[in-house]
This record gives structure tokens, C-alpha cells and sequence, in this order.
């Protein structure tokens, strides 16, 4: 029933921490709007060290990977690369931190069917830096950042099956 499908809906929107029992475009927007800021303030004035852990991994994308990568797409992870190894004092601010990771993901997202390898490249990249971020916050926001990436995944998850075309998703609810 109608009724069922909502409350399953507003179930998946809360396991998000979204609280609407229809996935409408306002909801999806003010979804989005509500999770780039919660990141935002959760690296507000943080920094993100740039230690061994973080200088390994890329020196071995650098060396193993670099080479089999498309020359077109080349400079982009050399670039991304070389952000992370020339960061000033080893240190990337968390807005620096926040703005790479969000274009390492919508890059490699954009390239999975067409070349699922630069795409992998670039989420090892993001996963380096993220690892990271979670070793440089304090211990107290560690909990509250994996209960984020938590709900933003679950975000995604309700994002997706809602884009798929039925006569429920064109009533913002999910089935």
C-alpha cells in the first residue's frame, strides 16, 4: 500500500538522517546542501597531516600505476599526486582536504564505465587522503565523521534506487 511505501521511505531517508517521508528534489537538494555543510564544519579549521602512511601509498601509485594510466588523464593524477607531496609543512588544511576529496570522488565516478583503472587510481587517492583525515581529527570527531560517512553512504544508496523509473520513485517514495 501507498502508506507502506512511505513509511519504508521515510525508514531509508532516516537511516540518512534525513527526516521526510518522500524523496523529492527539495529533499534531495536540501539533503545535499545539509551534508556539504556537515563535512565542511566537521574540517573547519582542522588540518590533515601528510605523514608516511599517506606518503607511501601515493609514492607507490606514482611509481606502479602512473605509467599504465591513459595519457590524457596523466596530469590529473600527477597533479593530484603532487598537491599531497608538496603540501606546505606536510599539512593540508581540512577545506584543501575536503574540496580534493570531492573531486577525487566525482572524477573516479564519472570515469568507472569508461575506465574503471583511472578510476581506481583516483579512489586510492581519495582513500589515502581520507585515512588521513581520520588519523588527524581529534578522537572525539572520529566517531561523529564515521557516522556521517555512515549516513551520506546510506544517502547515496536511497539516492540511487530512487532514480530508478517506477511509478513510486515519480512519487518520491521508494519500493
Amino acid at each position: 500500500s501507498e502508506e507502506q511505501l512511505r513509511k519504508f521511505t521515510q525508514a531509508a531517508l532516516g537511516k540518512a538522517g534525513i527526516l521526510a517521508d518522500e524523496i523529492t528534489p527539495e529533499v534531495r537538494a536540501a539533503a545535499e546542501k545539509s551534508f556539504s555543510k556537515k563535512y565542511s564544519d566537521m574540517f573547519a579549521g582542522k588540518t590533515v597531516n601528510i605523514d608516511d602512511s599517506v606518503l607511501a601509498p601515493v609514492a607507490n601509485i606514482s611509481v606502479n600505476q602512473l605509467e599504465k594510466l591513459p595519457t590524457n588523464v596523466k596530469p590529473i593524477i600527477q597533479s593530484y599526486l603532487s598537491d599531497i607531496t608538496q603540501a606546505p609543512n606536510r599539512k593540508l588544511s581540512g577545506e584543501v582536504y575536503q574540496d580534493a576529496r570531492s573531486n577525487l570522488s566525482k572524477q573516479a565516478n564519472s570515469m568507472s564505465a569508461t575506465d574503471p583503472f583511472t578510476a581506481g587510481t583516483l579512489r586510492k587517492i581519495r582513500d589515502t587522503l581520507d585515512n588521513a583525515a581520520m588519523r588527524s581529527i581529534p578522537a572525539a570527531d572520529g566517531g561523529k565523521l564515521k557516522q556521517l560517512n555512515r549516513e551520506y553512504s546510506n544517502y547515496k544508496s536511497v539516492q540511487k534506487a530512487a532514480s530508478r523509473i517506477s511509478e513510486n520513485s515519480l512519487e518520491g517514495v521508494l519500493s
